[in-house]
């Protein structure tokens, strides 16, 4: 099951880093792929969310749910076509100088998507963490 990790050190409070991670409704307008985002149902620590996910002319719609532990841990998990298993993991530590945020994310799609999204995901996920980083930075500043 291909899987992707990162581990960074950020001028951002954990809570600042967990705000952003967690604000999945604002997806489109900064990561991409993210075509449109829905949650569709919201209690105090999941979110039941539909999104619209997509590359060129290709799209998808994809249910999954967002388990919340603020300010330390976010947990985004799917098992909606085309994914068998789709797991993205994020954690949050205060440190003096900011934060230490890691990013976990696991992927096993359908035997139909497998050759069209396997080959893809370590750029994608790579390009969503980036994108990340750089609205952390309009956001925050630094």
């Amino acid at each position: 099951m291909p899987a992707f990790s990162k581990h960074m050190t950020l001028p951002y409070t954990a809570e600042q880093a967990f705000s952003l991670a967690a604000d999945i409704e604002r997806y489109p307008d900064f990561v991409p792929g993210y075509r449109a985002v829905r949650v569709r149902r919201e209690s105090a620590d999941v979110l039941k969310v539909e999104q619209t996910v997509g590359f060129g002319p290709a799209s998808w719609r994809i249910a999954s749910e967002a388990h919340l532990e603020p300010p330390s841990r976010l947990t985004i998990l799917s098992r909606d076509w085309p994914f068998s298993t789709f797991m993205v993991e994020w954690r949050f530590r205060s440190i003096a100088q900011g934060s230490q945020v890691s990013v976990q994310a696991v992927l096993e799609a359908g035997f139909g998507a497998r050759a069209l999204i396997m080959p893809l995901w370590p750029l994608m996920t790579e390009r969503a963490v980036d994108a990340f980083l750089k609205e952390a930075r309009v956001r925050y500043g630094r």
